[in-house]
């Protein structure tokens, strides 16, 4: 096998995080009950006149109408609040991924210079039987360097790099660029990418780490890592794989260990 797979302690099973509505949603809600109910007593009263006038079938679709805008408010005021918990929801996340890249800058002198990127990559579709056929990246990237800091909800196939590879087998799995070889070609020959998707990734990345979260069969995160520096994540035992691995469980604090 053209990467290394690393055996190590299982995590138990977690649960994802719950999205509750706050007090200052409720607030919310409750300063736009006027409006609100407003929409609903107008588009009744010019129901009601429209019907009188013109017979009952445009008063329905008055109606029709009021209830579309009705639906449109209490759309835009949960959106709006959806949208703020979602980036909440990751905010110790991120805070876990700008601690994991300090720690790595203080053990390793090259990684100042590494470009290294992180990001934490979760469950997305499963089929009928159950079985993981596809993950999502939950964060953007927490980079130094000039490493490209989005990537957050893209997806992609389990059976393809080190992520599906982590969440595959449940243990981390560490590897590099062999000498002679372009990124393309490497990931196309060793992770199952297509030359398209690969052509499209980075290529001035040279080390790549994952760090699964959870048991072998119930993993349900995977922390992701690359660098251009070769060699970047070292032999096993090294502090900076230590480094690495001891960021599950911050993760799976955060993800809610039972």
């Amino acid at each position: 096998m053209p990467y290394e797979i690393q055996q190590r302690p299982a995590l138990k099973r977690v649960e994802r995080p719950v999205r509750r509505v706050s007090l200052q949603t409720m607030w919310g809600l409750f300063i736009q009950a006027p409006s609100l109910m407003g929409t609903a007593i107008g588009g009744a009263w010019t129901a009601t006149k429209v019907a009188d006038k013109f017979g009952w079938a445009a008063g329905s679709g008055v109606v029709l109408v009021a209830l579309w805008a009705l639906f449109a408010q209490i759309a835009t005021l949960l959106g709006g609040w959806w949208k703020r918990t979602a980036s909440r929801d990751h905010e110790p996340l991120d805070g876990v991924l700008e601690m994991l890249l300090e720690a790595l800058h203080g053990r390793n002198e090259e990684a100042t210079k590494g470009d290294l990127r992180v990001a934490i990559f979760v469950p997305e579709n499963r089929d009928r039987s159950g079985v993981l056929t596809s993950v999502r990246q939950l964060t953007d990237y927490a980079s130094r360097g000039d490493a490209d800091g989005k990537g957050a909800r893209r997806t992609m196939p389990v059976f393809q790099g080190v992520v599906g590879n982590a969440f595959q087998t449940g243990a981390a799995v560490y590897d590099r660029l062999p000498a002679g070889m372009t990124v393309t070609d490497y990931l196309v020959r060793a992770h199952r990418f297509d030359r398209q998707q690969a052509s499209q990734m980075r290529q001035d990345r040279r080390s790549w780490a994952a760090m699964p979260v959870g048991s072998p069969g119930e993993v349900v995160a995977v922390i992701f890592l690359d660098s251009k520096v070769p060699d970047f994540f070292g032999k096993k035992n090294g502090p900076v794989r230590k480094i690495v691995e001891s960021a599950a469980i911050p993760v799976a604090n955060f993800l809610d260990v039972r």
